[in-house]
């Protein structure tokens, strides 16, 4: 898989955390290597297969949708 959003890699990182899972187990629970996970973290999905990005999505219950930026209303 290509790069990700860093907002999306953000949000992956702090709902492991959330769980209170390490890099290592959602590695073993999704299938892959914690150094992937890591990159991952970092916006590197080079490593990583778009199935297992997409496991990683559903187990974590983060979606893959790049968030919307607030368009702001110019100041008079």
């Amino acid at each position: 898989m290509t790069n990700l959003d860093a907002e999306i890699c953000r949000r992956f990182k702090e709902a492991r955390k959330g769980k209170g899972l390490s890099q290592s187990s959602l590695a073993v629970e999704v299938g892959c290597k914690q150094s992937a996970i890591s990159a991952f973290e970092n916006g590197d999905a080079t490593k990583l297969s778009d199935v297992t990005v997409k496991r990683i999505s559903e187990f974590l219950g983060v979606s893959l949708e790049v968030p919307k930026k607030e368009e702001k209303e110019p100041q008079p």
